[in-house]
């Protein structure tokens, strides 16, 4: 049976501190202590024991690389993991910014940002996972800290499924699809006990997500080739025309109409939903029929399927910047 979770209020405010969630992750993980350098990019604050400042500094090299990096955080207002080899020992970094645009929670800056946190730090802690793999072993680190955090209220992380997938669509690669596996977390979060995880067992379960659910590079390929036509283009209502028609011409129970249906349904379903700065509309009869048949599609997965769930968001919801 599922555990009665304590109920969280929607407007249960989240304040993300930088100082304190680095001060939570090493005390969750206590080898990130050993080797590990925590940076704001905005204000160039570096945390992290003197011993591992120390190392750092001795290598103007390395130190010269990881300044390179905050000024690319900062000025793409973004955040990196990255690996620090200094010659006589390896570290790592998390190098943290606000996204310019948000990935993880369209209305709650706190929110996407401690999960923006959580990602890198997800990076950090699997630092063997590479590629597509260590995108969806951060993601499913990021969404099991958020659940944890929040006793089980999903809130509208769920915005990050779509978001993942429509990058994928527009930008013409796949290196960042991780759909599939936020989703699952997603599905089996009204039923799985994520909450009673110690930080160790979260790791190895985000790590068992991603191994279960990232792509491999063959399918990734597919995903590119059938969206080819959208590389580069903008999202505009032409734009999600010719993803629909994509869509609805693949297989159901393709990873092609998956994407699809993700990158559709929630705009089709919410008043406006905001990509990258741009205000994505889809209103009016052309679209009530395409949002029906995809709707039809759906009912005819399998019941425990990702789809029921995410590709139809909560009612009177409106994702907005």
């Amino acid at each position: 049976m599922p555990r009665k979770r304590k109920n969280i209020s929607k407007n249960t405010p989240l304040s993300f501190d930088f100082h304190k969630a680095a001060a939570k992750a090493v005390a969750d993980h206590p080898a990130l202590e050993k080797d590990t350098i925590f940076i704001n990019a905005k204000t160039g604050k570096q945390l992290a024991h003197p011993d591992v400042l120390e190392q750092l500094y001795d290598d103007d090299d390395a130190l010269e690389d990881v300044k390179d990096t905050m000024r690319e955080a900062k000025k793409g207002k973004t955040s990196f993991f990255q690996p620090i080899d200094t010659g006589s020992k390896k570290l790592r970094s998390i190098v943290f910014h606000s996204d310019r645009h948000r990935l993880y929670d369209p209305k709650d800056r706190d929110i996407d940002d401690a999960a923006t946190f959580d990602h890198e730090t997800g990076h950090a802690l699997v630092p063997t996972a590479h590629g597509t793999l260590g995108e969806n072993t951060a993601d499913a680190y990021a969404l099991l800290k958020h659940l944890q955090r929040r006793k089980g209220d999903a809130g509208d992380i769920d915005y990050c499924g779509f978001k993942r997938a429509a990058i994928a669509v527009f930008s013409g690669t796949s290196s960042h699809v991780t759909s599939f596996t936020v989703d699952k977390i997603l599905m089996d979060n009204d039923s799985g006990d994520f909450l009673s995880l110690s930080p160790k067992e979260t790791v190895a379960l985000a790590k068992k997500y991603a191994k279960t659910h990232t792509r491999n590079a063959r399918d990734l390929k597919r995903l590119r080739d059938a969206f080819k036509p959208l590389k580069g283009k903008k999202p505009t209502a032409a734009s999600f025309r010719k993803i629909a028609a994509i869509t609805l011409k693949a297989k159901t129970d393709s990873d092609v109409f998956y994407i699809g249906a993700r990158v559709l349904m929630t705009p089709l379903s919410q008043s406006s939903v905001m990509l990258d700065g741009e205000k994505i509309t889809l209103k009016g009869k052309e679209w009530d029929k395409i949002r029906s048949a995809l709707e039809e599609k759906i009912s005819t997965l399998p019941k425990n399927h990702p789809l029921h769930k995410t590709a139809v968001p909560r009612n009177n919801r409106s994702f907005r910047l």
